[in-house]
């Protein structure tokens, strides 16, 4: 008698024709869990760049759906040592445009040479893209994944500055790091501490002429929201002078 073994799958749904699909495979299939991970919107491309994991394996993987609704090949991993768990990739990702193109940013924690750093994939958005990482974004370790965790990291964007957030693994503290268009990666600063976080995800927003980073993150057990101030928007009344007003006559002539 052969036993039945289930495996998890990656399927994807999509709307076309005004219909949805039934579950498209994402993944590789074979003798493999695979566990989904983050899906990040290609903006005016209409493309929707899908990330997710061999979980056996601790490999990574991208795969784009087109605007046309085909998807691209399955590529080979782009990364080959995530940590062992679920929840390898941070949520949300990003989508900035830099100069026309659309950059594509996702988080995602890695477990080779005795740590856990943060990494960041990066690739612009087309139908077969080229990824590539930002290595070691934090010198310090990212809390340890555990099962049924959302994310202990997080992207946020405010134009094309993407800002990092995560949760240090020694002191279960929250710190981030920021990154102008490319630019590279800054110093770790503090974003909150004295509180044992075990979970993140944050965003930018704009409040009565301000953009804020707005994280929600639990504190021990209670789901807290803070934020912090990015940039304050100018006065538009400052910037430019009233206009000029000059009376015009007009003369009508009736014939």
């Amino acid at each position: 008698m052969t036993a039945t073994v289930n495996y998890n799958r990656v399927d994807i749904a999509y709307k076309t024709g005004g219909s949805w699909t039934v579950g498209v495979a994402l993944d590789g299939a074979g003798t493999d869990h695979w566990h989904h991970g983050v899906a990040v919107l290609g903006g005016s491309s209409n493309r929707v760049h899908n990330f997710f994991k061999n979980h056996d394996l601790s490999d990574l993987f991208q795969r784009t759906l087109r605007a046309d609704d085909t998807l691209e090949a399955l590529p080979a991993a782009f990364f080959t040592t995530s940590v062992i768990g679920d929840e390898a990739f941070g949520t949300p990702g990003v989508v900035y445009d830099s100069g026309g193109t659309l950059k594509i940013r996702v988080a995602y924690q890695e477990a080779s040479g005795g740590g856990s750093q943060l990494q960041i994939a990066k690739l612009d958005s087309a139908d077969t893209p080229s990824l590539s990482s930002d290595a070691d974004v934090s010198a310090a370790a990212v809390k340890a994944v555990a099962p049924g965790i959302i994310s202990f990291m997080s992207l946020a964007v405010d134009a094309q500055t993407v800002y990092a957030a995560w949760v240090d693994s020694a002191d279960g503290d929250l710190d981030y790091d920021s990154n102008n268009d490319d630019a590279g990666w800054g110093t770790d600063q503090s974003l909150l501490a004295s509180i044992t976080c075990n979970a993140i995800c944050c965003n930018v927003y704009e409040r009565l002429g301000v953009i804020v980073l707005a994280y929600v993150y639990d504190d021990a057990g209670t789901v807290k929201y803070n934020e912090f101030t990015i940039r304050t928007i100018p006065d538009t009344a400052d910037l430019n002078p009233p206009p000029t007003i000059k009376k015009i006559q007009r003369e009508i002539v009736m014939v």
